[in-house]
């Protein structure tokens, strides 16, 4: 599942992640990439995973993909150019549902 923020910040960006996280962890899916400029928005995934208690690792390698001209033009009829003009950069946090595996589980 991917969940593309585009050019949202906080604290739109924080309600959006809420909704999908919830989403997330009642579907069949195990894996859900979130798109973000928003600096502060790792931050807010490790606060709400750890807040829901979720079963839920997030990567710790943080891909980066410059926002080309082409991504901008895509933002410039929703936002405005200074939601987005202080950033170079989206970063994508891989969020991985944990399952146990029977090498987990021991019986006593």
């Amino acid at each position: 599942m991917n969940c593309n923020l585009q050019a949202n910040r906080c604290p739109n960006a924080q309600l959006m992640l809420n909704k999908v996280l919830e989403r997330f962890i009642h579907s069949d899916l195990t894996e859900l990439q979130v798109f973000s400029i928003e600096p502060s928005i790792e931050r807010s995934l490790k606060q709400r995973i750890a807040h829901m208690e979720l079963p839920i690792s997030i990567d710790e390698t943080i891909e980066e993909l410059p926002i080309t001209r082409e991504i901008a033009a895509t933002w410039a009829d929703e936002f405005d150019e200074e939601d987005y003009e202080d950033v170079s950069v989206i970063r994508v946090f891989k969020v991985t549902m944990n399952t146990l595996n029977d090498k987990d589980v021991s019986f006593s």
